[in-house]
């Protein structure tokens, strides 16, 4: 089209109107093609095994997409049996408005779905909504009809229960990364959607500015915040006298320059900034190896926080510190201002608390922390903030040190139970 500029905001609202009502129309006349193959068997003649695969091979589409018109098309439009007899469009409500180009592929994808579970009376409802509300719009309408009609649910029997099928298939990439997929039944994928959902809102802006990840990636930082939340729960099963834990195998020269590899328990390779970030959310012990492979270290337990320590961060920092950030201490990882293979202390003093996204934050850009007066600072990068001016958490209130300095006293004269530990940095 030409001439967009021209527009005013209404105008160039309608030009999309019409032409989505001009896609909806031709993706109608698509599926009278595909109809019309069908009853002519073209696939057959043309020495395929089914009609979708002809199609993906025609018009290069994924045969998933094949085969979704396939199915919509014998939906809307009449068949013809092999002995010749001709069967009604099998949803007459639907392919009216399919025919008006009111309707998306999206909408024929749950309207097919749908009505193959509930009664003819329900086409007309469902396409009524359809025609002023999104998909899944549609979708919820529909389960709503699908819970009138059985309210009692399934015809109880004498048999157990089945259990619902939780499934979790875990790949391994070549680059360490995990990808998973699978499935949980409507209790646990509900208890999930619950979890995430909080968690997977954008962050308010704050001072390293606004929230630019997408869905997709707000979603699995809420995963991760919820796998580092379940660490640290008393409740984890113990195996081989331990809490799961994971291990990470590093030269000293890279620990000390932070410039290089280094390899999990598993042999997948990450970086030496990678493995001292996680070492904060996972609980990792680095273990030190010489040059002929001999073990130097297995690592300090010292690094690990009693539930004092972590008592006074969140009497200190009230959540995550970094400013305008408004994380409970609950989601939020201690974080060693000076690193702990740096020698620095598992002190209030050398501790604040911060949520995953600013945890990694800190650990990959050009932010500081340094403490002042007991409370911590940040101090943002030359191109943010060429003076590199202090910053502090608005929600940081100035609190009693000598309380402070009680709880301390009294973690550090208590040696902590591995049940009670927490992982820093």
């Amino acid at each position: 089209m030409s001439g967009l500029g021209l527009l005013d905001d209404a105008g160039l609202m309608d030009a999309l109107r019409i032409e989505v009502e001009r896609a909806r129309s031709a993706h109608a006349s698509v599926l009278a093609v595909l109809a019309e193959a069908r009853a002519r068997g073209l696939e057959t003649r043309a020495g395929y095994r089914s009609l979708a695969e002809l199609v993906k091979h025609v018009v290069r589409v994924d045969i998933g997409e094949a085969k979704r018109w396939v199915a919509q098309a014998s939906a809307v439009f009449p068949s013809v049996t092999p002995t010749g007899a001709v069967v009604a469009v099998p949803l007459p409500v639907v392919a009216k408005a399919v025919a008006e180009g009111v309707l998306s592929s999206a909408h024929l994808d749950v309207l097919v779905g749908a009505m193959a579970g509930l009664p003819v009376e329900a086409e007309r409802i469902l396409v009524d909504v359809a025609r002023s509300a999104e998909p899944a719009g549609v979708r919820a309408v529909a389960a709503g009809i699908r819970a009138r009609i059985d309210q009692d649910g399934v015809e109880p029997d004498d048999r157990e229960p089945a259990q619902p099928v939780n499934l979790l298939h875990l790949r391994m990439k070549s680059d360490g990364r995990v990808e998973f997929s699978g499935r949980l039944g409507a209790e646990q994928g509900g208890l999930l959607r619950a979890l995430i959902g909080p968690l997977a809102k954008p962050h308010s802006a704050d001072a390293a500015g606004p929230d630019t990840r997408t869905l997709p990636e707000r979603q699995g930082d809420a995963l991760a915040d919820v796998l580092n939340l379940a660490s640290r729960s008393r409740d984890l099963p113990i195996e081989a006298g331990e809490r799961p834990h994971v291990t990470v195998t590093i030269d000293y020269e890279t620990l000390v320059t932070g410039a290089g590899t280094a390899i999990l328990g598993d042999s997948s390779v990450i970086s030496a900034g990678e493995a001292r970030r996680i070492a904060c959310t996972a609980g990792i012990i680095p273990a030190v190896m010489g040059e002929r492979s001999e073990v130097l270290d297995i690592g300090r337990m010292s690094r690990r926080l009693t539930p004092h320590l972590r008592r006074a961060l969140h009497l200190r920092d009230g959540g995550c510190a970094f400013p305008m950030c408004d994380r409970p201490p609950n989601w939020a990882d201690a974080h060693h201002i000076r690193a702990w293979h740096q020698g620095g202390d598992t002190s209030i003093d050398n501790l604040v608390l911060l949520c995953r996204r600013h945890h990694v934050l800190i650990h990959h850009s050009e932010w500081e922390v340094r403490m002042s007066g007991g409370l911590p600072d940040f101090h943002p990068p030359a191109f943010i903030d060429p003076n590199a001016a202090k910053l502090r958490a608005l929600c940081v209130v100035p609190v009693d040190h000598d309380l402070v300095a009680t709880t301390v006293n009294r973690c550090q004269s208590r040696v902590p139970s591995p049940m009670e530990s927490v992982s820093v940095s």
